[in-house]
């Protein structure tokens, strides 16, 4: 039983609600919630609050803190800046495609063989990014599905994956309104 666990449980026999007890540790009912979920973990003060809130002995939050291995719950920081890295760079060509397709589609004299390879190199560095961000996220998701940090790090996929559909998506409609 996790310490997420251990909260839930006991606040659940106390009759308490997320509010009840955020109030009485000091924390709003949002941190409980994340607290509950294993998104985060409070802190030593906070676990004191809790286990008096709750009526029980500090102990048992010590016990399963020495349970946890901490090899277990880091995760490569070399990995996660690579895969920043490759989001980073995935923008980037994103970006850079733009400004060929965009500088070969505004041409006036559009019969001439540099606006063509300008328009050619932006879509293929479209795909490359998309390719790059695909294969940069599922690296990434695949090295941590199994690990402890999961469900902190799910966060910055779906932040990535966001980010990078609001570049997409507006340009992918700028391409196919100005082609057709």
């Amino acid at each position: 039983m996790g310490i997420d666990s251990i909260i839930f449980e006991y606040r659940k026999k106390s009759g308490l609600s997320q509010i009840d007890l955020a109030e009485k540790v000091g924390v709003s009912g949002k941190t409980i919630s994340r607290w509950e979920k294993g998104f985060s973990t409070p802190d030593v003060y906070s676990l004191k609050k809790i286990s008096v809130a709750l009526n029980i002995p500090f102990n048992t939050f010590y016990g399963e803190i020495n349970k946890i291995e901490v090899e277990s719950i880091s995760i490569n920081s070399q990995f996660i800046n690579r895969y920043m890295s490759y989001t980073i760079i995935s923008i980037c060509i994103l970006l850079i495609s733009f400004l060929l397709v965009l500088f070969s589609l505004n041409r006036e004299d559009a019969n001439s063989t540099i606006v063509d390879i300008a328009g050619i190199i932006g879509l293929v560095l479209i795909i490359i990014s998309i390719t790059v961000f695909i294969i940069s996220n599922v690296n990434f998701y695949n090295q941590i599905k199994y690990s402890s940090t999961l469900n902190i790090y799910k966060k910055h996929l779906f932040i990535s994956f966001s980010v990078y559909l609001l570049f997409i998506l507006p340009y992918l409609i700028f391409i196919f309104t100005s082609a057709f």
